[in-house]
């Protein structure tokens, strides 16, 4: 039977998952959204969005709704799992950290290739660490306790702290460990964020703006047998309640937010099922109002970015809850993009499996 997805920020984060995406060119399939998907044909998986993006250059993007593009397209030094201890993506290890927490020694998988063709190596990891550290930066402040950033062989770099700063594997985990091809970047210059290239598995493939992005498979894909969808749609849909009739009739297979209040009919829809999973946030220390009212324009005029954002002497940035979608007896966890990946890079669950 055909399933659906659904994602919201109410609260905990609510996904309404399935196994299947449309497998015909167009999406939905009939239109009360019921009919099970054929067993061949390519999978196209539809996701309504709340906006646009703005950017899909992780090195100046700054908009939450940017990642659940950009986590199709490219991959992080290191991920998340359901257990949120990190583990490793294009990393191919846990670096090794030196006694004073000063250095850290970061093993790369070797093999793997960005979509234009070109490889993924240490060069590609130093070039784009050190634009992001450039100011102006959307990364500048989450890397602003490194010092500087070498390559010590093809498939090695060495990065070195300011002083000892515990949680860089975790700011590595979002898009500050996002790596783009140097060549792309270098060729499109500013306009690279409307024509992003990553080692993801899926490639950027076109864009009307307002509207919708495509992405297509990466054939070359590292992980083997990933991703199971053939194409990712991502429409702009900016009305919660409009996603919602989208998603019942057919139209959608995905959307990130939901209306309260639609949370029950959608739970009572034999064709949908709701999983609940935790959300990542932050609490702040118990302060006078003046006192917030001082401090947080401050942390935002540190950091360069609005208060929230993460950045030495700022506050943590908000962590859009991670949702992938859940077939029956799956564990939770994995970026959100893993809906049409497999989860973690251990490779659990899949969006575009057949229920």
């Amino acid at each position: 039977m055909k399933m659906k997805i659904v994602t919201t920020l109410v609260g905990l984060g609510l996904l309404v998952a399935a196994c299947g995406g449309t497998s015909t060119p167009t999406a939905g399939g009939a239109s009360d959204g019921t009919t099970p998907p054929s067993s061949t044909g390519p999978v196209t998986v539809v996701i309504g969005i709340n906006a646009d993006p703005p950017n899909l250059d992780p090195g100046k993007s700054t908009a939450l709704v940017d990642r659940q593009v950009q986590n199709a397209i490219y991959d992080k030094l290191y991920d998340i799992d359901e257990n949120l201890k990190v583990i490793p993506m294009l990393a191919a290890d846990l670096p090794q950290i030196s006694a004073d927490g000063l250095e850290y020694t970061i093993p790369l998988r070797q093999g793997i290739q960005f979509t234009d063709g070109t490889p993924f190596n240490a060069d590609a990891v130093v070039f784009t660490l050190d634009r992001y550290r450039q100011p102006g930066s959307g990364r500048y402040s989450e890397l602003s306790s490194v010092d500087r950033v070498e390559k010590v062989d093809d498939y090695t770099i060495n990065i070195f702290l300011k002083k000892p700063y515990s949680p860089l594997l975790y700011v590595l985990t979002d898009r500050a460990g996002m790596i783009p091809s140097p060549k792309a970047v270098q060729e499109q210059g500013d306009q690279y964020g409307q024509h992003p290239v990553g080692t993801g598995p899926f490639m950027f493939e076109s864009r009307i703006k307002g509207d919708q992005i495509l992405l297509v498979k990466n054939p070359n894909y590292w992980r083997q047998g990933l991703p199971k969808a053939d194409k990712i749609i991502y429409k702009v849909v900016p009305d919660d309640n409009v996603k919602v009739v989208n998603l019942q009739s057919g139209q959608l297979d995905i959307i990130d937010t939901v209306p309260a209040q639609s949370i029950a009919e959608l739970e009572a829809n034999p064709n949908l099922k709701v999983a609940i999973g935790d959300g990542l946030g932050f609490q702040l220390p118990q302060q006078s109002k003046a006192s917030l009212r001082q401090r947080l324009p401050a942390a935002g005029r540190r950091s360069g970015h609005r208060p929230g954002n993460s950045g030495e002497g700022g506050l943590p940035e908000y962590r859009q809850p991670r949702l992938r979608a859940l077939p029956a007896g799956e564990p939770r966890g994995g970026r959100i993009g893993d809906a049409t990946q497999g989860g973690s890079p251990e490779g659990q669950g899949a969006f575009g499996q057949r229920g």
